[in-house]
C-alpha cells in the first residue's frame, strides 16, 4: 500500500513529484499516513484501478511492485500506462515467480504449503508466475525487451522472519 511510490519518492527527492494509485480508499489512507510519517509531502495517491488509469500529463517513470499479476491482461495495461510516459522515461515493474519457491531440505508440509498458496491464486485468476513471464510481457505491450534481474531470500534457522510470513 503505496510502497512502491514511497522509494520512487526517496529517489526524486523533495525537488520531484510521485503519483501513486491504489484500488482501494483504505489503502490510499494507508499509504497517505506512512507519505506524511515520512514527511515525503510530494507524493499524492489516487484512487483508481491500474489497468483503467488515465491522467493529464506525462510522467518520468511508469514502476510498480506485484500489481501486474492481479490484472487479467497485464500487456494491455503496461500499454495504457505507457502512453503517459515521456520520450525515454523508465518503465520498472518487480512481480513474483511463486513456483520457484524452494526449501533445503524440502518438506511434505513445505510443498504442501507452496502447492496450497498457488492453487488459491489460480483459483482466484490471479498469476502466481508473473515474474516468470515480464519479459514476454513487455514484448506484447510494445516496449523494448526489459532488463531483468531475479533475485531471491536465502535464510533459514529459527530466527527466519520467513516463518512470520
Amino acid at each position: 500500500m503505496g510502497d512502491a511510490s514511497l522509494l520512487a519518492a526517496e529517489r526524486v527527492g523533495s525537488s520531484g513529484a510521485v503519483l501513486g494509485i491504489e484500488r482501494s480508499a483504505e489503502a490510499i489512507a494507508t499509504a497517505h499516513r506512512c507519505a506524511v510519517a515520512a514527511r515525503q509531502n510530494w507524493v499524492r495517491f489516487d484512487l483508481a484501478e491500474v489497468a483503467a488509469f488515465d491522467a493529464e500529463g506525462k510522467f518520468d517513470a511508469v514502476i510498480g511492485r506485484l500489481v501486474l499479476m492481479y490484472i487479467p491482461d497485464p500487456a494491455a495495461a503496461l500499454r495504457r500506462l505507457c502512453r503517459h510516459l515521456r520520450p525515454g522515461g523508465v518503465v520498472a515493474f518487480q512481480e513474483m515467480a511463486m513456483p520457484l519457491t524452494r526449501s533445503n531440505s524440502e518438506g511434505h508440509q513445505f510443498r504442501q504449503c507452496v502447492s496450497w498458496i498457488l492453487g488459491t491464486f489460480e483459483h482466484a485468476g490471479f498469476e502466481s508466475d508473473m515474474g516468470s513471464k515480464l519479459f514476454a510481457t513487455f514484448l506484447n505491450a510494445g516496449l523494448p525487451a526489459p532488463e531483468m534481474i531475479v533475485t531471491g531470500r536465502v535464510e533459514g534457522g529459527p530466527d527466519s522472519p520467513v516463518y512470520d510470513w
